[in-house]
């Protein structure tokens, strides 16, 4: 005998029936291996009984994926939607699964009346349940991506109002298969609904009117979260707290919803502050900086001075990391005029930094010196060591940049020195890592290696894969500048796994750039245009235009080593283009493009190396970036 709940009797046995496979969201597997896969076989068969000469194509196998992706890969739902392709195209049926549960009837008539209709199988399962197991079953809805034990008895049982103990519910809703309990990287699993079953839990929740009181308990729990974490991205905590907010990502986003649906401004900037750091970390510039502007935006004059001022300076690094130098300056800017109002001294102290970078990123190293010294001298005073190790590491890439490099290394040291009294092993090991630049510039590269071992040990230790990462990356360029390609490639690779694990979207795109670097050295131009366009592809969906321009200038080497001088220039003439536009010099690597710029006159005339570079030129940054990309695809 079967049932879809635990009957808890001797000799029982429990058979998780998962749902079917469903493809990548992102990554679709060629036409013919896609029609293999559970949930997408499963559709096309039930389309194939009302209508058959439906089929994937390419065309709609993108829809149909998202129509199963929609469904939950759920068996039932599959076979009730399917049959809707007689009246419906894909698109059509994609858009009313925006309302799964009206649409999913209409079973066969043969079948149990609790099966003909999606939302009937599962009011089945529902009323099974005791009504303490009901009430935490509806505001689990609450929850977007699922959640842990303890935010669900936080939000869920409040006021202790559930009637029953928390574990105990969750566990008889997983035996009822309402609930999946996943392993999530914490301590205990993690909870979630299918958004098919959420739908059913939310119209419950609404049918007792609680849905705003839960909205309210989510939005200030997952607030708190954010809050909690933010200070802890800086030291040993980070990659914790970094892989706790990467799971939380969508009850973020629904906090948010949350906030401005009910013009919470306050909260809504003081979530978007917290979160700067996170974003900035893990390549969710775009989204960050938009959540940003418009939480700025409904909170003006509301919020106290440190809210805003960590926000502004959230809102500024992330333009700064895209390459947006002005939009950077000006949020900095604006938070200078705060001071008065502020006990908060870090958040000035971070404006001058950040200041400072901005003069730094457009060569003009003069102010840039003057901002870095004046955060250096607040933070001094503040008794902020960490800070203080970050002005002195500043101040050291300054000098790095200048060609001044023992002053780099002294500073450098200084950093050091304090990281090491400090005791925070994460954040020496970026100290390290920075020593191990100076000394890489100044040609020791004995030096630079042992720096960076030390580094990667200790991250290593840590088990800090974003840090790890990092240094593999620098450990890297040392093997292939000093051709030990096959060491490169294994230490890139490396680094580029990792990464992708983390979802950390800047570092896969440096990885795959590093890893064209060295498919072009081992005379292999064609794997480095491709690994170089997919980079290329990356950093435009960040957009970040110092590393777009880049990407340019080394595509060009790819397109010289090919023989197509032509092509060479045109690309070198865009990336010269778009490095003027953001009033940025030229970075190393485009400046030893620049310099293949003299074989090239030499292979092209003088008319047609103008017009080449002219057509270059000419093209505005998304007809570069579309050139660029067909190139690395051709």
């Amino acid at each position: 005998m079967t049932s879809r709940t635990l009957l808890r009797l001797s000799g029982e046995r429990r058979f998780p029936v998962p749902p079917l496979a469903l493809p990548a969201p992102h990554h679709l597997p060629p036409l013919a291996d896609l029609g293999e896969i559970e949930a997408l076989a499963l559709f096309v068969k039930r389309a194939q009984a009302v209508k058959p000469a439906f089929d994937l194509t390419t065309a709609n196998a993108p829809l149909v994926s998202e129509i199963c992706r929609r469904l939950d890969g759920l068996p039932l739902a599959i076979e009730l939607a399917a049959p809707r392709i007689r009246l419906l195209s894909p698109a059509a049926l994609l858009c009313r699964l925006e309302h799964r549960l009206q649409t999913l009837t209409g079973g066969a008539r043969d079948l149990p009346a609790r099966q003909q209709t999606l939302r009937a199988t599962i009011a089945w399962s529902h009323d099974l349940l005791t009504p303490p197991e009901q009430t935490l079953f509806r505001r689990l809805a609450v929850f977007s991506g699922g959640c842990s034990l303890a935010a669900a008895e936080a939000i869920g049982n409040e006021h202790g109002d559930v009637g029953a103990d928390v574990l105990d519910g969750a566990e008889s809703l997983v035996d009822a298969s309402l609930v999946r309990q996943e392993e999530g990287g914490e301590a205990e699993p993690r909870l979630v609904l299918l958004e098919t079953i959420r739908e059913f839990a939310w119209e419950k929740l609404a049918e007792r009117g609680e849905t705003a009181e839960l909205r309210r308990r989510h939005a200030a729990y997952f607030l708190a979260i954010a809050e909690e974490a933010a200070p802890k991205l800086r030291g040993a905590e980070a990659p914790t707290w970094l892989d706790r907010l990467d799971r939380e990502q969508d009850n973020l986003r629904a906090a948010r919803r949350t906030m401005e649906e009910t013009s919470a401004a306050e909260d809504a900037l003081r979530l978007a502050a917290a979160l700067g750091p996170f974003w900035g970390a893990r390549g969710h510039l775009s989204e960050g900086r938009d959540w940003l502007d418009q939480a700025l935006a409904h909170a003006t004059g509301v919020p106290p001075p440190a809210v805003r001022g960590q926000a502004l300076n959230a809102a500024a690094m992330l333009a700064y990391w895209q390459g947006d130098y002005d939009q950077s300056q000006a949020r900095f800017a604006e938070v200078l005029p705060l001071r008065p109002h502020l006990a908060d001294g870090p958040v000035i102290g971070d404006a001058l930094n950040g200041l400072g970078n901005n003069a730094a990123a457009r060569g003009d190293y003069s102010h840039a010196t003057t901002l870095f010294d004046e955060a250096l001298q607040l933070r001094r005073a503040l008794g902020d060591d960490s800070r203080v190790a970050d002005s002195l590491n500043n101040l050291g890439n300054l000098a790095y940049l200048q060609g001044r490099y023992a002053q780099a290394a002294a500073l450098d040291d200084e950093a050091l020195e304090l990281r090491r009294t400090i005791g925070d092993q994460r954040l020496l090991a970026l100290s390290l890592h920075e020593r191990g630049n100076v000394a890489h510039a100044l040609g020791d590269t004995a030096v630079a290696g042992a720096r960076w071992q030390e580094a990667l040990m200790l991250l290593r230790e840590l088990q800090d894969r974003h840090g790890i990462a990092l240094v593999l990356n620098a450990l890297g360029v040392l093997a292939e500048e000093e051709n030990a390609l096959d060491q490169a490639t294994a230490r890139f690779s490396e680094a580029l796994t990792l990464q992708r694990e983390l979802g950390d979207q800047w570092g896969i795109a440096n990885a795959l750039s590093n890893l064209g670097t060295c498919a072009l050295k081992q005379g292999d131009p064609s794997r480095a245009k491709a690994l170089r366009g997919q980079g290329l592809a990356i950093r435009t969906r960040l957009g970040h235009k110092p590393s777009i321009a880049t990407d340019f200038a080394e595509l060009a080497l790819v397109a010289m080593a090919e023989g197509d001088p032509n092509e060479a220039v045109q690309l070198f003439g865009a990336a010269d283009s778009l490095c003027a536009t953001l009033g940025a010099p030229l970075s190393s690597e485009q400046a030893t493009g620049v310099q293949a710029l003299t074989t090239l006159r030499s292979q092209l005339s003088a008319a047609a190396f103008a017009d080449a570079w002219k057509v270059g030129q000419g093209r505005t940054l998304a007809q570069a970036i579309e050139h660029a990309l067909q190139f690395a695809q051709a």
